[in-house]
């Protein structure tokens, strides 16, 4: 996504109906409001690339601390890797398997979130 402020407006003249529609999709597809999705779907259609709504964001987000959580319980602090936060998992052992098997369901859900957004924006 291409950074920096949002500061260009742009206005578009639609019947009523359309703007039903949108406000409808809007909120089916997990946005907030008509013009975050509106957004959503222009830049998806510029760049080629999925944007994702609040809700992916944050399962993202997530999903980044399940992984942050599985390196420090492998010891990767001791690695210098940085420490961002630890969920209620002791402070023991964890098992090679144990690791695989949360990397891959980590992976699952955000490959699920992508391939979602994929779909959505009709990039597949």
């Amino acid at each position: 996504m291409m950074r920096g402020p949002k500061s260009c407006k742009l206005s578009v003249r639609l019947t009523r109906q359309e703007q039903e529609l949108i406000t409808e999709r809007a909120a089916y597809e997990g946005f907030p409001n008509r013009t975050r999705w509106a957004s959503a779907l222009i830049r998806a259609t510029l760049l080629r690339q999925p944007v994702m709504n609040e809700e992916e964001r944050s399962a993202l987000i997530q999903a980044s601390f399940a992984l942050t959580d599985v390196i420090e319980n492998a010891g990767g602090t001791q690695l210098g890797l940085p420490r961002m936060r630890i969920k209620d998992q002791g402070q023991g052992e964890i098992s090679i398997k144990e690791l695989q098997d949360r990397v891959r369901e980590v992976n699952e859900r955000v490959m699920a979130l992508v391939s979602g957004g994929r779909k959505r924006w009709n990039l597949v």
